[in-house]
């Protein structure tokens, strides 16, 4: 049997304990090694890109110019999920800003976030109109009425771009 509405379970208090009641903290301008990376391929041109996350994978490789490619050099399977991008948009974690930046010139009304304060200094250099300096968890009605979502999986399946609608 399913829970009412008004029936507390588990996940929901779990759900509500962890992404809407934990104090978060932005990153800090000296923390900030993603934003000092994009502004260094931005000012320079350099290529590489050294990844660290908090649970200790570390990966290197030379895609950082991904993160500014335009529609044309995307994947076949990006633009086939683009497609399905409809009404205002959220770009979570949009990084360089290619997509918010790809769908902002296309017409739609989207907002770009990320955790990252440098990336959102390149998206502003590059353009795009409406960003926000916040985690993914902060997401909340001040963006409403949101439509669609633009989110990257790194971690889970393979690297790519999907569209959830509501």
């Amino acid at each position: 049997m399913l829970p009412t509405p008004n029936e507390s379970h588990g996940a929901d208090l779990f759900l509500r304990n962890y992404f809407f009641k934990k104090v978060y903290h932005l990153i800090r301008e000296y923390q900030d090694a993603y934003g000092a990376e994009l502004r260094t391929f931005l000012e320079t041109g350099s290529k590489i890109e050294i990844v660290e996350r908090d649970d200790g994978y570390i990966d290197y490789h030379e895609g950082i110019s991904y993160y500014f490619a335009p529609y044309e050099e995307w994947a076949d399977y990006e633009k086939e999920a683009i497609e399905y991008a409809f009404g205002r948009v959220v770009d979570v974690g949009c990084g360089a800003g290619r997509v918010a930046l790809y769908l902002q010139n296309k017409g739609f009304f989207v907002i770009g976030i990320d955790n990252s304060p440098g990336a959102i200094r390149v998206c502003q250099e590059r353009g795009i109109k409406k960003l926000r300096n916040i985690p993914f968890t902060k997401i909340d009605k001040s963006l409403s009425p949101i439509d669609s979502f633009v989110l990257k999986k790194k971690t889970i399946i393979k690297p790519e771009r999907f569209i959830f609608k509501r």
